[in-house]
């Protein structure tokens, strides 16, 4: 057995006991026209949503931002009408 062989048995088994981190991906971050093409409505119904208390919308300058998973979860407590 090469002394390779050995170093690279050893980092393996090493590695299996070193905990992992999770690496979080950054959030993404949706204009109008990505929300508008994520929930397929029209550019007037974006904004009504918009208007709507509660609704998950950052004004950033003059122009609309949401964070795509605060979206997806204010959509979940939506009740069907």
């Amino acid at each position: 057995m090469e002394i390779q062989d050995i170093i690279s048995y050893f980092a393996k088994e090493i590695a299996k006991h070193i905990p992992t981190q999770d690496v979080k991906q950054p959030e993404e971050v949706m204009t109008i026209k990505d929300m508008e093409q994520f929930l397929q409505v029209s550019r007037s119904k974006a904004y009504e949503l918009i208007k709507i208390e509660g609704f998950p919308a950052y004004k950033v300058g003059s122009e609309f931002r949401m964070l795509k998973s605060e979206l997806v979860k204010w959509m979940k407590t939506q009740k069907e009408v």
